[in-house]
């Protein structure tokens, strides 16, 4: 499997690069070009999800570092059966203190 993630997500070298193809880039430049023989795509914010994005690659998975979803088109991801994670809930206890 070949994972195309953010470098600036924390630790994933550490918990995957053992079981998968890991590929770190500057969530700036990840692109179609990039994406396009992937399985699965770790983002955090600064990275737009959509059609012109994933339209011609193979990713089935997106996951996300962040709550909000903005940055990513949920209904076209639905439309093609793209998976999504997202990282909902995890500010939870901060907001509330």
């Amino acid at each position: 499997m070949r994972i195309i993630a953010d470098q600036n997500i924390p630790l994933l070298s550490e918990l995957l690069a053992a079981h998968v193809e890991l590929v770190l880039v500057n969530g700036r430049e990840i692109s179609p070009s990039v994406v396009k023989d992937a399985d699965a795509l770790l983002v955090r914010s600064i990275t737009r999800v959509d059609a012109r994005l994933l339209e011609n690659s193979r990713v089935a998975f997106v996951g996300t570092a962040t709550a909000g979803v903005d940055h990513i088109d949920r209904e076209w991801l639905a439309t093609r059966g793209i998976g999504l994670a997202t990282a909902a809930g995890a500010n939870a206890s901060a907001v509330a203190d």
